[in-house]
């Protein structure tokens, strides 16, 4: 026998779908909540990465490096290796945001570096490649 149709639901079925809307929106306020700590978590990242003069100047301190380096096998003699050693042009080291007298360079064969100077807004404002030029290992400061 069914019930007539305008009767009122019991209140253990009512109870019973309130609770399951609540599981439905206890887990959607779980999600969200996990997807903004990811997005938060990212955003640092984003605001931090390098500006785009800053590849520029890497690709130019890494030529400078490459260039000392065939100086320092093919001389082995010298102690000290400056950026006139390096026999570049003028204009060699001219780019879209940095010119020929915003690099630097020196050191001896153990202790070599390069830099870039006013590559970043914020200190150190400069972008230095520091290397071992008998065996080839470099860094960057950032």
């Amino acid at each position: 026998m069914t019930a007539p149709a305008n009767t009122v639901a019991a209140p253990r079925t009512i109870l019973s779908r309130i609770a399951s809307c609540l599981e439905y929106l206890a887990i959607a306020f779980v999600l969200v909540l996990v997807i903004g700590v990811v997005v938060l978590s990212q955003v640092p990242l984003i605001q931090n990465g390098d500006p785009p003069n800053a590849s520029e100047a890497r690709s130019a301190l890494g030529a400078m490096k490459d260039r000392a380096r065939v100086i320092c096998q093919r001389r082995p003699e010298l102690t000290e290796i400056r950026k006139e050693d390096l026999g570049l042009g003028a204009t060699e080291l001219d780019g879209t945001y940095f010119k020929n007298n915003d690099y630097s360079c020196g050191g001896t064969p153990e202790s070599w570096w390069a830099e870039c100077h006013n590559v970043y807004s914020a200190e150190p404002r400069h972008l230095r490649l520091e290397c071992n030029l008998k065996t080839g290992e470099a860094r960057f400061n950032r």
